[in-house]
């Protein structure tokens, strides 16, 4: 069987999986899988130290442990906030995703900037790579993600939050990324030839020649 020709489609995520049925065509695309390497969290394990600015509830290490059920969270009921991670080696990170506590979920940031530093000491030297306001109504577990352009490998990152959606912050997860996404590694395709697959995802419309 020829590989169908079209645009690749990006933007799925390793649970996807998802089919297209059209007149006498089946087509089923599964084993989504990482398009290169750095689309995974590289916050974890010995990779490097986080901090904040103050701890009140939870912990520093809280923000980077891959668990939702433990917190960072400050209610000294004035911003800013600020949490930093320390990377061992520098990276080029262009993807941040910030995850809502499950049963504080009115308590996420909502205004903040991420910054980079190549010095840690965040005094006007740092660089600000995304900027975000008004992130409102969050979920209980919600995921959000964050992308921006970044050309420059840096060890220091923060999360600089200058407002809440409360007087109390509390954030339960920080990931970091130094790839935008994801994209299919292989298709699974069922058809009668001379036929074409029209699919439709993230608004734009992707063709396929069977």
């Amino acid at each position: 069987m020829e590989k169908p020709k079209g645009t690749k489609m990006k933007g799925f995520e390793m649970r996807d999986v998802i089919i297209f049925l059209v007149p006498t065509v089946i087509v089923i695309i599964t084993g989504c899988a990482p398009s290169q390497s750095g689309s995974e969290d590289v916050c974890y394990g010995n990779a490097g130290l986080p901090s904040v600015d103050n701890v009140t509830g939870g912990s520093a290490d809280n923000l980077f442990d891959d668990d939702l059920s433990k917190f960072w969270e400050e209610n000294t009921g004035s911003f800013p906030h600020w949490a930093k991670y320390t990377f061992r080696t520098a990276k080029k990170i262009v993807r941040y995703v910030l995850y809502a506590d499950p049963l504080e979920p009115g308590r996420m940031p909502m205004t903040w900037t991420f910054e980079a530093s190549t010095t840690g000491v965040f005094r006007g030297e740092q660089v600000e790579l995304d900027m975000r306001t008004d992130q409102a109504g969050w979920g209980a577990k919600e995921r959000r993600e964050f992308t921006f352009v970044n050309t420059t490998p840096f060890r220091y990152y923060r999360l600089n939050i200058s407002a809440g959606n409360n007087q109390i912050l509390r954030l339960a997860e920080i990931e970091m990324m130094e790839s935008l996404g994801t994209s299919i590694r292989y298709i699974s395709l069922h058809y009668r030839p001379g036929f074409l697959v029209r699919a439709k995802l993230n608004q734009q419309m992707f063709t396929y020649e069977l």
